[in-house]
């Protein structure tokens, strides 16, 4: 089925995506926390938390496709499945929003 094959292709992106913003993310919390120099403290603190929100919802893609993907793999598939998954992760990454917006810096 050539949905199959898309939305492996856009979970193989995603994936190669989140490799960066993970190593972003990590710098620039280390860089805000401990004594390392590679960000100043103040931009680190801010990238740190620009870049939170980004993470959070490509990370609920991402694990919303590798659950399709690995549900498959048990012969658990169907509209209804994909159906729940699109539900969850939508619920997931709305939660992710509203919480990034309610919280205060």
């Amino acid at each position: 089925m050539k949905l199959n094959r898309y939305l492996f292709k856009i979970h193989r992106i995603l994936s190669w995506l989140l490799v960066p913003l993970m190593a972003a993310v990590i710098i620039s919390g280390y860089s805000y926390t401990r004594k390392i120099q590679l960000v100043h403290r103040g931009a680190a603190f801010d990238l740190h938390n620009q870049l939170e929100l980004p993470l959070i919802l490509l990370l609920v893609a991402h694990v919303m496709l590798a659950a399709r993907f690995e549900l498959m793999r048990f012969h658990i598939r169907g509209r209804t499945v994909d159906f729940f998954l699109l539900i969850l992760g939508i619920v997931l990454g709305l939660s992710a929003i509203y919480v990034d917006g309610r919280i205060p810096r």
